[in-house]
């Protein structure tokens, strides 16, 4: 399906991404040229305090409520995500799969992935989205958005698929794993596309599989994304519940 018109359905602008300059000029006639100045002031000013860690978090609190500053921002980035999910959907497909597949999403925030994956495969799952930095999105029947953090959200009825997309840092990777263990169902599919460094590729297979996780056949598969600004090197990690036999 054309991603493309789906992200422009958010409010994202998926050019953005091939093009910072067009980016930065959409957020200028967006904010002004002061303001414009003034939130690049302050995101210099967080990482020479503070380093890289949170500064999203910290961004995202200086934003506030002004959706369209955040989907302008998001849009330069988002091509990342579009990749990731693009190999998880292509992985899906090779699964055995039906009408009554549950799927859970952590860290999807309006639901456009979610649709993206409910409109690549043929079937109809019901598909479920954790992020508490949720955007109102998608208005899909199948699809429900819910607000709630990892540490808390907990579903009775189990999920067949688990993925995530950029949906923690690694130093809080711990808590998204403990949530997908309260709620994924026996034999479950995990997926998770990641921003980790590659000397950390093993410690994290490591704990997937303490955890009680087994490797798919390709269970490591590296995404590369190329931007203006450069091309990065991302890891999807595909593993299987130890429940049952991994597929052949």
């Amino acid at each position: 399906m054309d991603v493309k018109n789906l992200l422009k359905t958010y409010g994202y602008d998926l050019s953005y991404s091939f093009d910072d300059n067009r980016c930065a000029k959409a957020l200028k006639k967006h904010l002004g040229n002061a303001k414009f100045n003034e939130f690049w002031n302050y995101v210099d000013s967080i990482i020479s305090h503070f380093g890289e860690e949170d500064v999203e978090v910290r961004i995202r609190e200086y934003i506030g409520n002004d959706i369209k500053h955040l989907k302008i921002l998001l849009s330069g980035q988002i091509i990342i995500s579009v990749k990731l999910i693009q190999t998880i959907i292509k992985s899906i497909k090779t699964i055995n799969l039906n009408d009554t597949l549950r799927i859970l999403e952590l860290g999807g925030s309006d639901g456009w992935a979610a649709e993206y994956v409910y409109k690549s495969i043929q079937v109809n799952p019901i598909i479920e989205v954790v992020d508490l930095n949720q955007l109102s999105g998608s208005s899909k029947e199948n699809i429900k958005l819910i607000n709630s953090n990892y540490n808390d959200f907990t579903s009775v009825n189990k999920y067949d698929i688990v993925y995530s997309v950029l949906g923690t840092s690694y130093k809080d990777i711990d808590i998204l794993l403990n949530c997908i263990n309260r709620n994924i169902a026996t034999g479950g599919y995990v997926y998770l596309g990641l921003r980790i460094q590659p000397y950390d590729y093993e410690d994290f297979i490591k704990k997937l599989e303490d955890n009680g996780f087994q490797k798919q056949e390709e269970h490591l598969e590296i995404v590369k994304v190329t931007k203006d600004t450069g091309t990065e090197d991302l890891p999807v990690f595909k593993f299987k519940s130890k429940s049952l036999p991994v597929d052949n």
